[in-house]
């Protein structure tokens, strides 16, 4: 819901690329806005209903656009000394 009108005027090019380049960057970030927005007033029904969450974290900080992931190979444990209590190792 909009809750404002701006109105630019301008005859110089300057003015007019000034105004494009923040227009892009605002709509950059509006999807973001939006999404962290939601997550707040649902975090917020949540404490009203009583539903407190394990760790207070903001909800930018854990979106799923920011998560890095490497995946590793895993390993057999049986392939290790101390699987077969081999001596002198820990059982």
């Amino acid at each position: 819901m909009p809750i404002y009108d701006m109105v630019f005027a301008t005859d110089h090019p300057v003015g007019n690329k000034i105004m494009t380049d923040l227009y892009r960057k605002a709509a950059e970030r509006e999807p973001g806005m939006r999404r962290e927005a939601k997550a707040k007033a649902k975090d917020k029904r949540s404490r009203d209903a009583g539903r407190d969450t394990l760790f207070d974290l903001p909800p930018s900080s854990i979106s799923v656009d920011t998560l890095s992931w490497d995946p590793i190979d895993s390993w057999d444990p049986a392939t290790r000394p101390w699987w077969h209590g081999e001596p002198g190792l820990p059982a």
